[in-house]
């Protein structure tokens, strides 16, 4: 019996798949009581019913089981015997490890009957849990084992194994998919690019060339930077020396009249002279 309970404990994890309705599984059972139970362990034979469904839903499955028991012991009096029933109906998740091999894990409500009421056990309701293992023998049959703890509503409490044969009926409906028609998609040509040249620019600086001696020559062309202000020079930045030309005119006494004679070479020098100033 702790070897069942063993196995059973150690199934955990993925989703079968069913491929039906229903299933219908003849099944045997064992009840063992844990606590507050006068009644001793006995054998159990029934039915259980199996209804799959879709994807829509949280759950895998829902059981509703029915079990009977024939001539169980009391601790107290072996002579006396009750006949009992189990009527239970569970939620069920199930896990898939392969194409054969699953677990699953199940929870519900249900009633222990017992027929020949004796030394404080009665009729209850009871709450169980308990997980199992499922091996596929065929596409429509399977066969399940399971451990159960059941919580009567008193607070005693009992555990239950079933060893039964699932068999499938009638074809799971396959939920639709919808067909969603491609759209095509408009092929964009590749223009390869054309290189663009990049001719660089020159930088253009806004600071005035320097003129140290500010006689009008930047330093960069004037030949001679130390210049007297004020003093006209030419275009190297050097002073013209006017040299003083003797031209020879005459003035008649007290008189500064340019005579005619001169006329000429005066006009000569005074144009050579605005020359030079410009």
């Amino acid at each position: 019996m702790k070897k069942i309970v063993l196995a059973s404990v150690l199934a955990s994890s993925l989703l079968i798949g069913a491929e039906y309705n229903y299933e219908i599984a003849p099944m045997v059972g064992y009840v063992d009581p844990i606590s507050k139970m006068n009644l001793q362990d006995h054998k159990m034979f029934g039915i259980g019913a199996y209804k799959n469904l879709n994807d829509d839903y949280i759950l895998d499955k829902l059981e509703l089981a029915l079990l009977r028991g024939n001539d169980a012991n009391y601790a107290d009096d072996i002579s006396k015997k009750s006949d009992t029933n189990i009527a239970m109906l569970n939620a069920i998740n199930e896990y898939k490890l392969n194409n054969r091999f699953g677990l699953y894990m199940l929870a519900g409500l249900g009633y222990h009957q017992i027929e020949n009421e004796q030394f404080g056990d009665g009729s209850e309701g009871f709450a169980d849990a308990g997980v199992g293992a499922k091996l596929k023998l065929a596409k429509r049959l399977a066969l399940r084992l399971d451990a159960r703890y059941m919580l009567r509503f008193d607070g005693s409490t009992n555990l239950l194994y079933t060893l039964g044969l699932a068999i499938g009926l009638g074809e799971k409906a396959v939920k639709d998919i919808p067909i969603v028609k491609a759209t095509p998609v408009k092929t964009i040509p590749i223009v390869k690019a054309t290189p663009v040249k990049v001719t660089p620019v020159k930088a253009v600086s806004n600071i005035a060339p320097k003129d140290s001696d500010s006689d009008g020559v930047i330093d960069a062309n004037d030949k001679c930077q130390n210049s007297t202000a004020g003093v006209k020079v030419d275009k190297d930045g050097c002073e013209i020396i006017i040299t003083p030309v003797n031209l020879g005119i005459e003035f008649d006494t007290d008189s500064a009249k340019i005579k005619s004679k001169d006329l000429a070479k005066f006009e000569k020098f005074v144009a050579y002279a605005k020359k030079m100033e410009g």
